[in-house]
């Protein structure tokens, strides 16, 4: 038992998972569950009328479960069937044939009665048969649950003296919480002895009334439990409740050397959801952080059956703690060397560490001995770079040690950034109808490589992931048998890479949904393909990564090798709203967060003059796609809570340096656009030079980079050609727009560049918190400044800027479509979040 040993010997190897379930119990599903630890009834009919458990215990530890067993020791139930039913009236209330011990019905728990617990007979004659069996039976230990009922007996309101409904017996511990606590240590005392000289190594654990702690004045209560157990420490079912004063003494347990198990009835039954997620997410990131092994209930308190969400949740605590998986972080993909043309034709590989390091140095003799070095603009590259969280390397088939400098990696890491791997082994020679042959034939030379990959990360120590063969839904993994065979050689070479190395390990899947014209309908069906290899593989897995390849023209997979080309409209990708349907497609369905691992989006256009859907130099139209670039980037900033929402924890844009070399003599996806994969334009011609030399300029519009939207501090808005719905501020260049709107005070105003009557009232000054309607006659991108002012709202509509008024309704507008928050249940997309650039209707 894994979690037994780690316990016995003091050092807490992992964060275990925790299942708490007392009916309706399955114990071969329960075998077959993630969870490490089981608190379940003695037996599957919840009595312990037999003299051993018919859980299948066997199985249980043979799947590396450590089993709890429930017994409560301050209430006795009418089901048990030690309790006579004729020790109670026909109103349920103790008669002259109950024992002394036996008190009143727990009002919130029909067929639960109180007890003395400090009654010997209660021990004696009920609870240590019930241990013996307990022991005998071969669980693990004993949960013991109303601890807390010493508190019941000390309340003076509960003796019918006072209004309740106790007669006051000679011994009670009336106003005497003291006495009242020291008897029940006593009883654990007892319980615990007994127990551990029947088998040393059996776990005692108390459920709630950490309090009792405060009364130990002989020391005895840590001494005699080896853990505690928690009901909604940090939420009472839906509602945020004080949690300080009982996370305090929890931590004195965790001090003393004693686990904490916590349940919180915190899921409504809603799904991985809005504020359900929300809610789930926080309680295990508080219970985690605390070193506490947590378990997520239903609202129910029932415990009938094992939590859905906490099922899927079981194997991915570390997703709760990671930092890189609890954010939303913005990188960028890169070989770590990038090639330049030297003074003397040489080779110079610039590390682009040097560009994500403030302290790193960009002026060195090496790297001046590129041809044409811009230093100047490599400082102006780095000035943005830093900000990033993140870098993507690649280890593509063939890779060697000798690629990267392991000291600049390091100190990367130290930096507090994280490494993230893509480990294309098989790359793109696995697609096609023989790929998977192509894989079983190289299946032993890519897992003694997959051994070299965890030797080599072993040597560094940071944040690391890998990403197992980006792009590998290929057309075959529709063919289940074959899926799953290549899911069980991914999951041996991942077992193999972890079985040397700390890293996170992903899976990489490629976008092949259709692009119909509308982000709505996506092919759910062509993404739900990914599930026959990662159905095997959920549980291994700490986020999934999406990519994203997409331009205004590419070759037709279809006809391959012919060079047909397939022509998209921005309308028809919509890509951020894509990237965000997707993300949370897969966050819902395998409760792990999602990373937009690469996305490149090349910015020539294409127009086929002559007709023969080939692309001929002549009619690609240079820049011609690069606004839908910055479309793209900006909503994947700007829009970071709400993608966060939805699972989507940070992007990478594919590459820094467009890429002479990429695909060469190979099938180019995205045909003539191939070279152009990344933030920065270089002199190199795509397929003709090796490497770049120091010429170059970054990619912009109105002297905007993607390097400053991507990566600066600095807030931009981007103006879709025709109506916006957004805030302003006084410092833009308003004679750009042809219309302005605005509404207040139940008045319409307007400012216009154009010579027109109209009988509105002009809009004479730009005011900070409120909404406008402004008309572009074409796509903008400009800086934006803003400032934190309160919004008064007026009884009606209101069009204002970014507002956290909870009122009934509220309405937002964005490249043609509207979107809806409120309390009423309407036919349209739902958003959680506005930024300081958005405009909005409120209804108050």
């Amino acid at each position: 038992m894994r979690f037994l040993f780690a316990i016995l010997f003091g050092s807490y190897l992992f964060a275990a998972s925790v299942l708490y379930q007392l009916q309706d119990i399955n114990d071969t599903e329960i075998a077959n569950s993630p969870f490490d630890i089981v608190v379940t009834a003695f037996s599957k009919d919840v009595t312990v009328d037999k003299n051993l458990t018919d859980l299948n215990l066997k199985l249980l530890h043979d799947k590396n479960k450590t089993v709890l067993c429930y017994l409560s020791i301050g209430e006795a139930a009418d089901y048990m069937p030690y309790f006579k039913h004729e020790w109670i009236d026909e109103n349920g209330m103790p008669n002259d044939n109950a024992p002394a011990w036996l008190g009143n019905e727990n009002p919130e728990w029909e067929g639960d009665y109180k007890v003395r617990f400090w009654y010997g007979q209660w021990y004696e004659e009920y609870l240590k048969p019930l241990l013996e069996k307990i022991i005998n039976s071969g669980f693990d230990g004993v949960y013991l649950d109303i601890v807390d009922g010493y508190e019941y007996w000390a309340d003076s309101d509960n003796y019918t003296d006072y209004g309740g409904v106790e007669k006051l017996l000679e011994g009670d511990p009336i106003n005497d919480e003291n006495l009242s606590a020291n008897r029940m240590i006593d009883l654990i005392v007892k319980i615990s002895t007994y127990a551990k000289s029947k088998n040393p190594q059996f776990l005692i654990v108390p459920q709630n009334a950490l309090k009792i702690i405060t009364y130990d004045y002989r020391n005895l209560y840590f001494e005699h439990i080896d853990g505690v157990g928690l009901e909604s420490l940090f939420y009472n079912e839906t509602k945020p409740q004080n949690y300080k004063y009982r996370l305090s003494l929890a931590k004195k347990f965790k001090q003393n050397g004693k686990f904490v198990l916590v349940t919180d009835y915190v899921d409504d039954g809603s799904g991985f959801v809005g504020e359900n997620k929300e809610r789930i997410i926080d309680f295990l990131t508080k219970a985690l952080k605390n070193g506490f092994y947590p378990y997520v209930s239903d609202t129910s308190r029932l415990l009938k059956s094992i939590n859905k969400i906490s099922f899927k949740l079981a194997p991915h605590f570390n997703i709760f703690t990671n930092k890189f998986l609890n954010r939303y972080n913005i990188g960028i993909g890169s070989g770590e060397g990038i090639d330049f043309v030297g003074e003397d034709n040489s080779t110079v590989w610039f590390d682009v560490i040097d560009l994500m390091l403030k302290d790193s140095e960009l002026n060195t003799t090496y790297y001046n001995n590129i041809k044409d070095y811009n230093l100047s603009m490599m400082e102006k590259i780095k000035s943005n770079l830093t900000n990033a969280d993140f870098l993507v390397l690649w280890l593509t088939n063939g890779w060697e040690e000798g690629w990267f400098n392991t000291e600049k990696l390091q100190n990367f890491l130290d930096h507090n950034k994280t490494l993230i791997f893509n480990y294309y082994y098989f790359g793109d020679v696995m697609g096609g109808d023989e790929g998977f042959e192509y894989v079983l034939l190289h299946k032993d030379e890519y897992l003694k490589n997959s051994i070299k990959v965890g030797e080599f990360l072993s040597k560094l120590k940071g944040n690391i992931a890998v990403v197992m063969e980006p792009e590998f839904n290929k057309v075959w993994i529709k063919d289940k048998t074959k899926a799953k065979k290549f899911a069980s050689i991914l999951s041996k070479a991942i077992e193999n890479i972890k079985s040397k190395a700390d890293v996170l390990i992903s899976i990489g899947l490629m976008d092949t949904g259709r692009r119909d014209g509308n982000y709505k309908f996506e092919d759910i069906n062509e993404w739900n393909i990914s599930s026959n290899v990662i159905s095997y593989l959920e549980d291994k897995l700490d986020f999934i990564t999406i990519s994203e390849l997409v331009s205004d023209f590419h070759k037709d997979t279809s006809k391959f090798p012919q060079n047909f080309v397939v022509k998209h409209t921005y309308d028809e990708t919509y890509l951020d709203k894509r990237i965000a349907n997707w993300s949370s497609f897969l966050n819902q369905k395998y409760m792990v967060p999602v990373l937009l691992g690469y996305i490149a989006i090349p910015e020539d256009s294409w127009n086929d003059l002559n007709g023969d859907n080939q692309v001929q130099q002549n009619e690609i139209l240079k820049n011609g796609w690069i606004n839908n670039s910055f479309r793209v980037y900006y909503h994947l900033k700007r829009d970071k809570k709400e993608l966060f929402e939805k699972g989507l924890v940070g992007f990478a844009p594919m590459a820094l340096f467009d890429d002479p070399q990429h695909d060469i003599n190979g099938y180019q996806y995205l045909s003539n656009n191939e070279y152009h994969i990344g933030l920065i334009h270089t002199d190199a011609l795509d397929g003709v030079d090796l490497h770049r030399k120091g010429k170059f300029f970054l990619k912009s519009k109105n002297s905007i980079t993607l390097l400053d939207v991507i990566y600066s501090n600095n807030e931009y808005q981007v103006f879709e050609k025709g109506w916006n719905l957004v805030s302003l501020n006084k410092e833009m260049n308003l004679s750009l727009f042809p219309f302005i709107w605005t509404y207040k005070y139940g008045k319409w105003y307007l400012k216009t560049t154009l010579d027109i009557n109209h009988t509105f009232e002009n809009i004479d000054n730009i005011e900070e918190n409120r909404g406008y309607w402004v008309y572009s006659d074409g796509f903008y991108i400009t800086g934006f400044k803003y400032k934190n002012i309160d919004i008064n709202l007026t009884k009606g509509w209101n069009l204002v800027n970014k507002t956290d008024d909870n009122s009934k309704i509220m309405w937002k507008y964005d490249r043609g479509i509207w979107y809806y928050k409120g309390n009423y249940d309407i036919d349209y997309e739902k958003f959680y979040y506005l930024t300081h650039q958005e405009g909005v209707w409120v209804y108050k």
